[in-house]
Formats: C-alpha cells, sequence, structure tokens
C-alpha cells in the first residue's frame, strides 16, 4: 500500500504515538531503535509543534505513558492521590521512591531518605486533621511507620 504525504501530515498532526510507530513501520522505518522514528517524524513534520515534539512522541512515548500522576507544586485530588500510592507501591524500595512529610502548610510527596531536605518534593495536600490521619495510614500502608 502506497502512503501519501498528506496522509502521512495526518497521521504526524494527530500526535498519536501508538498511530506514528505503526506510520513509521509502513514507510519501512526500524521502529525498534526509536531515533530513527523520531528523525522520521521531523523530516515529515507538517508544522513545528510536530517538529519540537518529535522526540516526546518517539524516544519517551512509552515512558510518558507509565507516567499517570505526576508530582507537581498543586494540589492532588483523591484520584491522582490514589493513582501516585498505586505507583509508589509498585515501585517497592527505590530510588525514587516516596512517602508523605508533614509540613507547616503542607502535606508533601518525598524521599523517606531526605525527607525535607529532597530538592524534588512536591505537594500532595494541604496540612490538616484529615489529611494528616490520611498520611499516616497512606504511609503505612506503603511500608514506612
Amino acid at each position: 500500500m502506497k502512503i501519501t504525504k498528506k496522509q502521512i501530515e495526518k497521521i504526524l498532526r494527530t500526535q498519536n504515538s501508538t498511530e506514528i510507530f505503526k506510520l513509521a513501520k509502513m514507510c519501512g522505518v526500524d521502529v525498534k531503535n526509536k531515533i530513527n522514528v523520531c528523525l522520521f517524524i521531523r523530516d515529515n513534520a507538517p508544522c513545528q509543534r510536530v517538529y519540537r515534539n518529535a522526540y516526546k512522541l518517539s524516544v519517551n512515548a512509552d515512558y510518558l505513558k507509565h507516567q499517570r500522576a505526576k508530582i507537581t507544586n498543586i494540589y492532588m485530588p483523591i484520584r491522582d492521590l490514589v493513582n501516585y500510592v498505586r505507583e509508589q507501591k509498585k515501585l517497592g524500595e527505590s530510588n525514587y521512591a516516596k512517602m508523605l512529610i508533614v509540613g507547616n502548610k503542607n502535606i508533601y510527596w518525598a524521599s523517606p531518605n531526605y525527607q525535607h531536605s529532597d530538592y524534588n518534593k512536591g505537594i500532595a495536600m494541604p496540612n490538616n486533621e484529615k489529611n494528616r490521619e490520611l498520611a499516616k495510614k497512606i504511609n503505612k500502608m506503603l511500608g514506612y511507620n
């Protein structure tokens, strides 16, 4: 099947990694080497936005798919909190594991080793009595007493 330039542009504009990988394979690109897919996207990018996102769509495609809940500087809704707890439970004891640390104004996700001096801590929820009890339960569930 012959693929036209317009079909390539249409799929690239959707920025759907799965469809882009299928397209690249049909065009004869070795999709096991993600750099080749990145170069394919950049060579055929119909606009600047697709060109800039080429690396994210190809090399980081599987990494970003697994990053559901992210640590940010905004308060996390309960659903995101539960998803993040599940991810931490899967991680177990690793260098990237986080636990809830109670601060003055907020409760943070931080490294169990560095705690408040963790430069990569993120706000999980405001500090109040209900959330402190929830943090104790979550830490106990994660294996931190």
